[in-house]
């Protein structure tokens, strides 16, 4: 069992390796999320007390400092991501003491039934992997991955984690939002935890930090965890104890250490999680390290041909039968775009490329008995594509088959929310096309225009005639 230290470029807070694996060390990382994207055939993933079978087309979190080993039946092709959590830190204050899944936890398996994971959350967060892989292979090529493409991408990928995967997104409860106030304050009293795993952590002193009741306290806790608090803190000594299992000290030692006050709470807590007692697991990690180990990292040269059929295969979206075409053809040869656009040497740089979404079309927009909404999922992928090969987003806001009365909410809506997801530098440079053939369906067509300009400062606002 070892640390497994990872080496970041120095601006760049992101490493991803292939790995051809058949049984790879017992391992920990610091300060580092890992996501395992198996890119041909399934591993087995043994985390902490979690056992785990990932499948090629799934990806699956390995969180700050968990334990884990990794095993193959096929010497399956794996890529590793890891995100070096320090470089967020100053976004995402608590990102350290965040735990990230990509599927439910029940009794030892991962619990398909359970479907709080939205499925298009699931695909979107692997289509930017897919593409972050995409433009990691490129920069290992040519040792070029553009800031703002690479700060982009990285984003987009820790806030999907942040607000999409963590884990508290699981827990069933009568309200499914959580505020950013209570997140913050959970995470704040895990790091309190973290920090003071191997003392004795009262009640006390949790309201006391935080300012708040005991009564408060105990309604808080109940609805955003399904864990009293003392079990909490047991799990992350437990946690803390399999380390010291592996260093010449007693048991007694070891729960000293982790701040039970008697080895007998120490072996039930353990036994609780793992299944075991911890000498029995510890004889179950040496029994696997005496196996050795059969693993090889490989060069980004040499799979090529695995990214790209992995990339057709699995960049997935859901298709209407009256979706854009044009829409429909850039998804369906994607990989093939994206390769001639990389190969388009003799192309004039200074001649920009643009690519055309319809915000109101059918493949992005859907008129319902409540009003309208907007497949996000659908409009994410099209600006993805687009900023991906370098394309600039015409947004075409074509009022032709929406009700008057839905056309400027629905374009605040839109405005706003790629704002927030892709930050107003981004959008500003878009160019915004809106129709102004059809003044009977939409009188004073100029509300438009001054809601986008209020919103992004020197917005790029066309009309257009359609015949």
């Amino acid at each position: 069992m070892q640390l497994e230290k990872i080496q970041f470029s120095e601006d760049i807070p992101l490493l991803i390796t292939i790995k051809s694996i058949n049984r790879y060390p017992i391992h920990w990382h610091e300060d580092i999320t890992e996501i395992i994207l198996p890119l041909k055939g399934s591993v087995d993933i043994v985390t902490d007390f979690e056992k785990n079978t990932i499948d090629e087309g799934e990806f699956w979190f390995v969180n700050n400092s968990s334990i884990h080993r990794i095993e193959s039946s096929t010497n399956s092709i794996v890529a590793f991501f890891y995100i070096d959590l320090e470089y967020f830190k100053d976004s995402f204050k608590y990102i350290k003491y965040m735990f990230f899944r990509s599927n439910p936890y029940s009794k030892g398996k991962i619990d398909q039934s359970n479907h709080i994971i939205d499925k298009d959350h699931k695909i979107r967060f692997r289509n930017i992997l897919v593409s972050t892989l995409s433009n990691y292979q490129n920069y290992k090529k040519e040792s070029v991955f553009p800031e703002e493409v690479r700060e982009r991408l990285l984003n987009k990928l820790v806030y999907a984690m942040v607000y999409e995967f963590n884990w508290l997104q699981f827990i069933e409860r009568k309200d499914s939002f959580i505020s950013s106030v209570h997140l913050d304050r959970y995470h704040r009293i895990m790091k309190y935890v973290d920090e003071h795993y191997s003392e004795k952590i009262t009640l006390d002193d949790i309201i006391s930090m935080e300012y708040i009741t005991k009564t408060y306290f105990s309604h808080f806790w109940k609805e955003i965890s399904s864990f009293s608090f003392q079990e909490r803190i047991n799990y992350e000594r437990v946690i803390k104890s399999v380390k010291m299992l592996f260093l010449d000290i007693t048991i007694t030692d070891i729960s000293d250490r982790c701040g039970f006050s008697d080895p007998k709470y120490y072996y039930k807590n353990f036994k609780k999680w793992f299944g075991c007692m911890p000498l029995e697991f510890k004889s179950q990690c040496e029994e696997y390290t005496n196996k050795g180990y059969n693993y090889e990292t490989m060069a980004f040269k040499d799979v090529d041909y695995i990214i790209e059929d992995y990339l057709k295969k699995y960049f997935e979206i859901y298709f209407n039968k009256d979706a854009d075409s044009e829409a429909t053809n850039i998804i369906n040869h994607y990989a093939n775009i994206r390769y001639l656009h990389l190969l388009d040497k003799d192309g004039d740089p200074k001649i920009p490329k643009y690519t055309n979404i319809n915000i109101l079309g059918e493949y992005c927009f859907d008129l319902n008995d409540d009003g309208f909404e907007f497949n996000w999922h659908n409009v994410d992928v099209l600006i993805n594509l687009a900023l991906d090969i370098d394309f600039i987003p015409n947004i075409v806001i074509d009022n032709s088959n929406v009700n008057p009365g839905y056309v400027l909410e629905a374009v605040t809506a839109f405005a706003n929310r790629c704002i927030e997801y892709y930050g107003i530098k981004e959008v500003s440079n878009w160019n915004f096309y809106i129709n102004y053939s059809n003044l009977l369906k939409y009188d004073d067509i100029d509300h438009i225009s001054k809601e986008l300009s209020s919103r992004i400062k020197d917005i790029k606002i066309s009309y257009f005639f359609k015949y």
